[in-house]
């Protein structure tokens, strides 16, 4: 069975903060997703 990747968007100003999010996601989904960072919504609309 093949598994869809995840891709999500985050819109986050603090790298640690981004950091936390991205150790909890490994923990609930493993490889199954793709992180997209970004500090600033524009920013992250144009990725």
């Amino acid at each position: 069975m093949e598994i869809d990747m995840i891709r999500i968007l985050l819109i986050e100003d603090n790298p640690a903060d981004a950091g936390l999010v991205d150790i909890y996601l490994r923990q609930a989904f493993s490889n199954t997703y793709l992180l997209i960072q970004a500090t600033h919504l524009a920013d992250g609309l144009k990725k």
